[in-house]
C-alpha cells in the first residue's frame, strides 16, 4: 500500500483521513502544514511535520501528498498550496471512493471523488478537483482545475466548468453549457446557458413561498383523501 501525507490539520484534513482509513486506500504516515501553522506535533495519532522540513521525513519519489483544503476563497487556498507543492516536485494522490462509478480516465491529480459519484464515459476531470457525494459528471463534460462540485450537483452531457469554479448542492448544469472560471453556481440553481467568468448564479429565496399557519391549520394542509376515516 502506498504511503500518504495529508496537507492540513483542519476539519477537512480529518475528513480526508477518516475517508482514506475507512476504505483502506493509502497508508497515512503523517500530516504536514507550513511551519507558521504548526500548532501541534500530532494529529489523529500521526506526526505533524513542518512543510519546510517534510522532504527529510518522506521519500519524495515514492510517497504521496494530498492537499486537504476545502473551497475557501473560491478554491484559491487549495490552488495556491497545490501549485506550491507541485513546484517542489511532490507527487499527489487521488482519493476515490470504491462506491463511486468512474467510467473515464482521470487526467488530474489531487482529486477527491466521494461516495456514489458518477463520472460517465469521456468525461474529463482536471487537477485538484473535489467532487462530493452523489454528484454526476456526465459524458463528454469537462471539469477544469481547482473546482469544487458539491453534493448531488449534476453537470450533464458536454458541459464545461472553468477553473476554480464552485458548483453548489443540488444544482444542475446542462444543454452543452460552458461556465467560465471562478464562478459560483448556487445551491439548487439550474443553468442552461453559457456563464461568463467571475459570475454568481443563484436562485433567489423569494421564489419560494413561505407562509406560517396555526398548529391546527397546518395539520389540515397535509391530508390525503384515502386517509379519511
Amino acid at each position: 500500500m502506498k504511503n500518504l501525507v495529508i496537507f492540513g490539520i483542519s476539519e477537512t484534513a480529518e475528513r480526508v483521513y477518516d475517508f482514506v482509513v475507512r476504505y483502506n486506500l493509502y497508508n497515512v504516515i503523517g500530516f504536514t502544514v507550513d511551519a507558521a501553522y504548526k500548532r501541534t506535533d500530532t494529529f489523529k495519532d500521526k506526526p505533524v511535520w513542518a512543510l519546510e522540513e517534510l522532504e527529510y521525513f518522506i521519500d519524495k519519489e515514492n510517497d504521496y501528498l494530498f492537499v486537504a483544503v476545502f473551497w475557501n476563497r473560491l478554491n484559491r487556498d487549495r490552488r495556491n498550496i497545490y501549485t506550491k507543492l507541485k513546484q517542489q516536485e511532490y507527487k499527489f494522490a487521488n482519493i476515490i471512493s470504491p462506491l463511486a462509478s468512474v467510467r473515464s480516465k482521470l487526467v488530474g491529480e489531487n482529486v477527491w471523488i466521494m461516495d456514489y459519484v458518477v463520472i460517465q464515459e469521456n468525461a474529463e476531470i482536471g487537477d485538484n478537483v473535489y467532487i462530493a457525494d452523489f454528484a454526476l459528471v456526465a459524458h463528454c463534460s469537462k471539469i477544469e482545475n481547482h473546482c469544487f462540485i458539491a453534493a448531488r450537483a449534476m453537470v450533464c452531457g458536454s458541459c464545461k466548468i472553468g477553473e476554480q469554479t464552485f458548483v453548489g448542492v443540488n444544482s444542475t448544469i446542462f444543454d452543452d453549457t460552458i461556465v467560465g472560471e471562478r464562478c459560483i453556481i448556487g445551491a439548487c440553481t439550474v443553468v442552461k446557458r453559457n456563464v461568463c467568468s467571475f459570475t454568481v448564479c443563484k436562485t433567489p429565496s423569494d421564489v419560494i413561498i413561505c407562509k406560517q399557519y396555526s398548529s391546527e391549520v397546518i395539520e389540515s394542509k397535509w391530508l390525503a383523501n384515502h386517509n379519511v376515516r
